[in-house]
């Protein structure tokens, strides 16, 4: 399975609410449209004016066929040329999903995206030592996660995405990993994997579906 993200920058903080309901409007159409699975969420305790886009694909030749069918889609390209005022730049990733979770779940309210950069001459030990802190994780808050890499744009990069229903949900399950030396464990043995002081967590609230 594939994801393909897409950051987008809103022009300003008075533009958010019309740049929200922009997006949920262009986002049913597609799904409605193309059959796909978009998503998307505002970030939360971080940058205040970005709005995330996440579209899932079994594979790239789904996405590419996906690519080739908005060409033909004359709603789709009229509503970019009147979405000009409202965002001021955005940023697309490819993401392939190493490992999928039951938890994969786009329609609950929030997500938690721990990423990492991994040192490239260890990608292959870095990817499989990151499964084993996804199966430790698992074990501690019976939250399964997905384990993604970038396919496009910077290539180290690693995440961890799983699923919530509240921020009060995702705080209890940090709790509990912070209070298990088994966890706690996993970052001295990740020494030479990943760069030192990469890791970093932003949680994503859901805005559509709504």
């Amino acid at each position: 399975m594939y994801v393909t993200s897409r950051l987008l920058r809103v022009s300003s903080g008075a533009a958010m609410p019309q740049a929200v309901g922009f997006v949920a409007w262009l986002l049913a159409h597609l799904n409605d449209t193309h059959h796909t699975q978009f998503s998307a969420g505002v970030n939360v305790g971080g940058d205040p004016g970005v709005i995330g886009v996440t579209g899932r694909f079994e594979s790239l030749a789904d996405y590419q066929a996906f690519i080739g069918a908005l060409a033909e889609d004359a709603e789709y390209r009229g509503a970019l040329g009147l979405s000009g005022p409202l965002f001021a730049g955005a940023e697309d990733t490819i993401w392939r999903v190493r490992l999928a979770s039951d938890d994969m779940d786009p329609t609950l309210g929030f997500s938690a995206v721990d990423s990492v950069r991994i040192d490239l001459a260890h990608m292959v030990d870095a990817v499989a030592f990151a499964a084993e802190c996804r199966e430790v994780v698992t074990s501690i808050t019976g939250r399964p996660s997905a384990l993604v890499t970038a396919v496009t744009g910077a290539r180290d990069r690693l995440l961890w995405v799983g699923h919530a229903s509240s921020l009060a949900e995702l705080e209890q399950a940090r709790t509990e990993l912070e209070a298990d030396e088994k966890y706690l464990e996993l970052f001295k043995r990740s020494e030479g994997l990943f760069r030192e002081g990469s890791l970093e967590t932003v949680i994503w609230q859901r805005v559509f579906p709504a």
